[in-house]
């Protein structure tokens, strides 16, 4: 094949590539699409045009058989088409049945150590509860931890409260300390905060800045993993009001903080629920952290039930805040 041969072929490649086909429409097919688009824009009911099978003008498709003399109703023509509204052969359910979930029981101690479980312990009592997990919130004695370690002989997870002077670095023995840090177990999250507000500067107190901090750090390390249930010493706050907001136990006047049990000042429908004293009052960033990360459980000591008039659950959204004064026995 010559030069001039593969230029005469190359040309015809490209000539043909460039080369556009047009294919005209008969008049009556584009007549009958036309209809046809109209119709799904403007009568109720009509099926959309790309799924109807376009017939020849030659053979025309049958009448319908069914609701032909029905007599359609007038409406604007840039009307949407009325659909059926949506209906359900049964009723739907108003909620959903809650299926349980137990998979380990925990024994939770706190502030002060009973008698129950040390002086008078009874081995084949706590045998039949299966403990499974021991945590202690705080202020209890290096003996009793020891001796609760010994006798349930199960893992063991701690905070420090205010008065836990005596622990050291190393803690009680057999004990993890949980604070600053998550420790999974029978795969659920755990993850602790120790310390009490501020009052005298000793060990294990904080101001509320720095528990804001703390309290940020543990949501942006358990941010992707969750946390199933968070373990303070302190308490997180109740009352939905800001702090400057909030007359009862906040006062401005320098006036006595009201006690739990008594009507709050500010919505006479509620209760009284944070203690005033400085250092019992719950920490705000405690709060934060409960209703951004939402987990199970907040287990705490330090507030003694209010001296008898704080109620042992309170509810803060999905989370189940637990004051573990004495003892708890949950179900996780």
């Amino acid at each position: 094949m010559t030069i001039r041969e593969r230029g005469s072929l190359s040309s015809r490649y490209h000539s043909n590539r460039s080369r556009t086909t047009y294919v005209r429409l008969r008049p009556a097919t584009t007549h009958l699409w036309c209809v046809r688009i109209l119709s799904f824009l403007i009568v109720p009911g009509s099926a959309p045009f790309f799924a109807v099978q376009v017939e020849k003008p030659d053979h025309p498709s049958p009448a319908p058989t069914t609701n032909s003399n029905r007599e359609r109703p007038s409406r604007p023509v840039n009307a949407l088409p009325d659909f059926p509204a949506l209906s359900s052969p049964e009723p739907r359910p108003t909620c959903v049945p809650h299926l349980a979930t137990i998979t380990m029981k925990i024994l939770v101690v706190a502030d002060v150590e009973e008698r129950s479980l040390y002086d008078h312990f009874r081995p084949e009592r706590w045998a039949k509860a299966g403990i499974e997990l021991v945590i202690s919130c705080g202020d209890l004695k290096l003996a009793y931890l020891d001796f609760l370690a010994t006798m349930f002989n199960v893992p063991c997870f701690y905070v420090r409260g205010n008065h836990d002077t005596a622990y050291g670095t190393a803690g009680p023995a057999g004990w993890v300390n949980l604070d600053g840090r998550l420790e999974r177990h029978a795969g659920f999250r755990f993850y602790g905060l120790e310390g009490s507000p501020w009052y005298n500067g000793g060990d294990a107190q904080y101001t509320e800045n720095q528990m804001e901090w703390r309290s940020r750090w543990a949501r942006l390390a358990n941010w992707t993993s969750g946390i199933d249930v968070i373990v303070t010493h302190a308490a997180p706050r109740i009352c939905p009001n800001r702090p400057d907001a909030c007359p009862c136990v906040y006062p401005a006047d320098d006036t006595t903080p009201r006690n739990p049990g008594q009507t709050c000042l500010r919505d006479p429908d509620r209760m009284v629920l944070d203690m005033g004293d400085i250092p019992h009052r719950p920490f705000e960033a405690l709060r934060t952290l409960v209703t951004t990360v939402q987990p199970r459980f907040l287990l705490h000591g330090h507030m003694h039930l209010g001296y008898g008039v704080r109620p042992r659950e309170i509810r803060l959204g999905n989370t189940r805040v637990i004051d573990a004064y004495g003892h708890i026995v949950i179900d996780l």
